[in-house]
């Protein structure tokens, strides 16, 4: 039976609740580049594809919003995982990304659009997600205790931002190639839900000098938080997403949603 709206706000409001996290100081790791990955090269080019999943239309604070789902095969409640695209992207790069990983594992994949080229807590405030979610929840029935949240760029510093300063639904929240400034990072923080942050060696918007300060000040504010830093890899995203949505799902499993 998949839960009407109000059912499914409430159960993900009770399960957050219910959930005091443990935190400690930020870990810090860097690794060599992933085997096998591909490599990118001196021009990157990527074209998201126009055909994946299905995009579901809603209407948020009187705007009309888009949302892009993948379902992979599966059966009872869904772990489900929302994704926060880079900056002029949509949600079916997130898609794209995630797929193999979904189709392994099972997770329901919910990536809504930004308003804008890229993401605001003005204009994409954190209802957005869970109104995303609802409308999902309406085409697969989703366990309210199995949601995650991982953003690329802008898009992940949206999800440092929501992860540190809201009660929300995600149990635990990673991104890529972001790095929110450290002294906006509340402490404490509202909810010590679980932070990764994986930034390339060679990131030159967000180097990891930068992201190691922000996962610090995660970590001083309650958040369990720890830091990957990839030799040989730069702010690019649409090469080694792949290898980090596996990456990812093996992190989040250690914190209940495996």
């Amino acid at each position: 039976m998949v839960p009407d709206r109000r059912q499914f706000i409430s159960a993900i409001t009770a399960a957050a609740l219910a959930r005091p996290g443990h935190a400690g100081p930020a870990r810090v790791d860097y690794i060599p580049y992933p085997p096998g990955v591909p490599r990118v090269g001196a021009d990157p080019a990527y074209a998201e594809p126009t055909d994946i999943g299905e995009t579901l239309s809603l209407d948020h604070a009187g705007q009309a919003r888009q949302v892009h789902l993948y379902v992979p095969q599966g059966e009872g409640p869904r772990r489900s995982i929302l994704l926060l695209h880079g900056a002029q992207r949509t949600g079916r790069s997130m898609l794209d990304m995630w797929r193999a990983a979904a189709d392994r594992s099972g997770v329901v994949l919910i990536a809504p659009d930004a308003l804008g080229e890229g993401w605001s807590p003005e204009t994409d405030p954190p209802g957005l997600l869970v109104a995303a979610l609802n409308a999902a929840s309406a085409r697969v029935e989703l366990a309210t205790d199995g949601v995650a949240m991982f953003g690329h760029s802008s898009g992940g510093i949206l999800a440092q931002l929501y992860a540190n300063r809201l009660q929300g639904p995600w149990r635990a929240v990673a991104t890529h190639g972001a790095a929110l400034p450290a002294d906006a990072v509340q402490s404490p923080a509202t909810a010590s839900v679980p932070v990764r942050l994986y930034v390339g060696a060679g990131d030159h918007l967000f180097p990891p000098a930068k992201a190691r300060a922000t996962t610090e000040a995660l970590a001083a504010a309650g958040h369990p938080a720890d830091m990957i830093a990839i030799a040989g890899h730069t702010h690019w995203y649409y090469a080694i997403g792949p290898w980090l949505a596996e990456d990812c799902l093996a992190w989040m499993a250690t914190h209940g949603l495996g």
